[in-house]
């Protein structure tokens, strides 16, 4: 099994609300751009935000370029020579709407978590297992007392000093917003269902753990045939805005966006759900949907949609609009 663990980061790229920040500057310039003109337009964006955060904040240009790097190891985004292209779930998280003191909402946390643990899960694994049993611990305590125990077997345990830092810091603070720790007088607690992410990490896809994690299982509706068309045709609408040289959105854009809203709403709707009622609604609708993708289905199965031998990625749909 392929391991998932993020290598590199940047201590100072800590606050997820800059990372949404980040992708909705990239979805302005269609989803690519080059990484100087993205700085740049973070910058005078965290003036505002700087305003509502305890710690992470902009100040620089180097701090500005350590969130753009921290915000493709996260997943959201990837470097294609000089530039910046947001990824599926970047383009996803561009498409909600900016909350009053940059809060993240339950959705917005769920694409983020998802991120998150496809590509990090071995490290969450590591650090949130080690957190079960302990009351509280600070970064020095675990940067000096208890790495190797943490971090036997990863590619994380060599490291020394500050190197150690630069892993540890960014982890516990994107933890604290996604509220899988508790920080309280520079020391960490685990929150009370963060376990859950540890048992289940390795048997649930992660938009579904991530689903499970923000929206406790509850007394939900099934999401019928016609509301599924009704919510995956003004999704894809709105997954669309911004980039006009192309009529096809990313399965994995539009299915986390469509799953949230779903949940949202109180209907119940996982991603193995989603990916058999989306065939459906494609059987039913050949002449105005269209998939496309490669031929072997390998490496990315969470991302697209299998069907028999084939791996399908894009989706584009001519509405009724």
């Amino acid at each position: 099994m392929q391991r998932r663990f993020i290598q590199n980061l940047y201590r100072d790229g800590t606050r997820l609300q800059y990372f949404k920040t980040i992708c909705k500057i990239a979805r302005q310039w269609g989803g690519s751009c080059a990484t100087q003109r993205l700085v740049s337009g973070l910058l005078p964006e965290a003036k505002v935000l700087n305003k509502f955060v305890k710690s992470g904040r902009i100040g620089s240009e180097t701090t500005a370029n350590d969130y753009v790097e921290n915000t493709i190891a996260f997943g959201l985004g990837k470097r294609v020579k000089n530039e910046f292209q947001l990824r599926p779930l970047g383009k996803a998280l561009s498409c909600f709407k900016n909350n009053p003191k940059i809060s993240l909402t339950l959705e917005e946390k769920t694409i983020l978590l998802t991120s998150y643990l496809r590509n990090d899960l071995d490290g969450l694994i590591s650090l949130v297992g080690f957190l079960e049993g302990k009351h509280s611990v600070s970064i020095l305590d675990i940067a000096e007392k208890h790495w190797s125990e943490i971090f036997q077997g990863t590619p994380l345990l060599s490291l020394t000093g500050a190197a150690r830092l630069h892993r540890i810091i960014p982890r516990l603070e994107w933890y604290a917003d996604l509220d899988i720790v508790k920080k309280a007088d520079g020391k960490y607690s685990l929150s009370s269902r963060a376990g859950a992410l540890v048992r289940h990490g390795r048997e649930m896809t992660s938009l579904d753990l991530s689903l499970k994690y923000y929206f406790p299982e509850r007394s939900l509706k099934t999401t019928g045939v016609e509301e599924f068309r009704r919510l995956l045709e003004d999704v894809y609408v709105k997954a669309l805005a911004g980039f006009s040289n192309t009529f096809e959105v990313e399965i994995d854009t539009l299915r986390s966006l469509v799953v949230a809203e779903a949940m949202r709403r109180q209907s119940e709707l996982t991603s193995t759900e989603f990916d058999r009622m989306l065939l459906d609604y494609w059987r039913c609708n050949l002449e105005r949907v269209r998939l496309s993708g490669s031929s072997i289905a390998r490496g990315h199965e969470e991302e697209g949609l299998i069907h028999g031998a084939r791996l399908y990625s894009y989706i584009s749909v001519h509405t009724s609009s």
